[in-house]
């Protein structure tokens, strides 16, 4: 016998549903319950601004190129967001991207009595700390001036990692790059992002570049497995770009045309639920370059796609 719950088409309903302003889009939902019931529901994406998000002034440098799109979702630490903060505090810090539009992605979820937070599926409890948490961004957006050029955007079903970054990109992005963001991550050394945005920006053919992690042994992994030696292109403005072989999650600059033409293109193998590096990056990406002949000559594929080297060992 089913445990009863929230209905979860109307979970994000509250008290301070007047936080949120705009709708974006609007999906029409079928919900067919395991007692015979049927019901319809139409959920908007809703969003909040903080102040000066469209500046009246003209903006130049790095947020003419740079967007920071932050993806958010149900954590153990909910309502608290310390996390949240930590991960755009560095940004700024250590990234100079203090001016920079931001869009903190909140995705959606689903109800059930059992909590399986990777899969987008929370409990009743959970969904309290959770509401609470955005509620607390979405007043952060409206008080705070550290988020004077940030958009919550509160998406009314669950997408997954994928999806949040397609409704971002496809909604709200009005520049040329964005810096994907998990919020659990954080930049943790300087790092000049703004020099790579602008050599991304004269070179087309780097459309991705991804900043490496403490554990990151790239070049050593591709040649161990694939037989291939990477080798660093391009010293500029104190860094370089190694070759990947295919699209990687967490903390990377992306090409926001890219994005919307190639990687969200329909046959990417991109779904609702999934993670690009899953999707596109493993099974569009890798299965295309084991079977060319770049794969037989052990040579990368010209994919666009590069890691941030820049001389520093830390």
């Amino acid at each position: 016998m089913a445990t009863p719950h929230q209905p979860c088409w109307d979970a994000w309903d509250s008290e301070d549903a007047s936080h949120f302003d705009a709708v974006w889009r609007v999906d029409f939902v079928v919900h067919i319950f395991t007692n015979g019931r049927v019901a319809c529901s139409i959920l908007p994406v809703s969003t909040v601004d903080g102040d000066e998000v469209c500046s009246s002034s003209s903006p130049s440098g790095v947020e003419q190129l740079l967007t920071v799109v932050v993806t958010s979702s149900p954590v153990q630490s909910n309502p608290s967001t310390r996390m949240l903060l930590e991960c755009l505090a560095s940004l700024d810090r250590n990234a100079g991207l203090g001016r920079c539009r931001k869009l903190i992605m909140c995705d959606g979820f689903k109800v059930r009595s059992r909590s399986q937070r990777k899969q987008g599926v929370i409990t009743d409890e959970e969904v309290c700390r959770y509401r609470a948490f955005v509620q607390e961004v979405a007043r952060l957006c409206r008080a705070d001036a550290a988020f004077r050029r940030t958009r919550l955007v509160r998406l009314a079903r669950r997408q997954g990692s994928a999806f949040a970054i397609r409704e971002a990109v496809e909604a709200h992005v009005r520049t040329p790059f964005v810096i994907v963001v998990p919020h659990d991550c954080i930049v943790a050394r300087p790092v000049k992002l703004e020099a790579v945005a602008a050599a991304m920006h004269a070179s087309p053919t780097v459309r991705y570049v991804k900043l490496a992690s403490r554990t990151t042994t790239y070049a050593q992994t591709a040649l161990s497995q694939y037989g291939v030696r990477l080798r660093p292109t391009g010293l500029c403005e104190g860094f370089a770009l190694l070759p990947m072989l295919r699209y990687m999650d967490n903390v990377s600059i992306v090409s926001a045309p890219f994005l919307r033409d190639t990687v969200f293109a329909t046959g990417s193998g991109v779904r609702r639920g999934t993670f690009i590096e899953d999707t596109f990056g493993k099974q569009t990406q890798m299965k295309a370059w084991l079977q060319s002949a770049a794969f037989a000559a052990k040579q990368p594929p010209p994919n666009g796609c590069f890691l941030l080297l820049d001389g520093v060992a830390e």
